[in-house]
């Protein structure tokens, strides 16, 4: 399971977990202690957790899953800091862990709403966390294990060369449409 897998509608506090998806819409189950599931209708404004990003002051996209690692980097997955906390914590919060957001686009609810939603998903589904934080130390560990075989093994030229076979293209000579030629019809004449 993945941030995708988790939407938000537009209008709606909660998060939601995909559970179907189809041409008339999209099955989506609550995430809360009722478990209530529902048909989404196409024409809701639905946000995948996935691709949501926040401004920046670079000029580049924070993803929301780059976030929530810096929240359970800092707190696991019992974060001290909630949506009900000051406004002035959850600023300074956000200025300490993700430095390069943009202070003047994202508003306080923005971050109370990043908040409850990490807060849902520790507490419903915490390895998504988890396994989140773990593909990253792979995706690192793989990053580097490919740049020190590349220091390791220099790329040799060798004198032979592969045989390829490469049919090359010979030009056509441009067709000359001929022109249509009609016999004219006989003309008889009756006397």
């Amino acid at each position: 399971m993945d941030l995708k897998d988790f939407i938000a509608i537009k209008g709606k506090s909660e998060l939601f977990r995909v559970i179907n998806k189809s041409p008339k819409g999209i099955i989506v189950e609550t995430l809360n202690e009722k478990r209530t599931k529902f048909k989404v209708q196409p024409n809701l404004h639905v946000l995948v957790l996935n691709d949501i990003t926040i401004f920046s002051t670079d000029n580049s996209d924070i993803f929301l899953l780059d976030v929530y690692l810096k929240f359970f980097e800092k707190g696991g997955l019992k974060l001290e800091l909630n949506q009900k906390s000051e406004p002035e914590a959850i600023y300074s919060f956000f200025r300490e862990h993700v430095p390069n957001h943009d202070q003047e686009k994202v508003y306080i609810s923005d971050m109370k709403k990043m908040l409850r939603w990490y807060h849902i998903i520790c507490e419903f589904y915490p390895d998504v966390i988890e396994n989140l934080k773990k593909e990253e130390e792979e995706n690192i560990e793989e990053g580097k294990d490919a740049s020190a075989e590349a220091k390791k093994e220099p790329t040799k030229k060798t004198g032979a060369k592969k045989a390829t076979s490469v049919k090359k293209a010979t030009p056509k000579a441009p067709s000359v449409k001929k022109p249509v030629v009609r016999k004219a019809a006989k003309k008889i004449v009756i006397e």
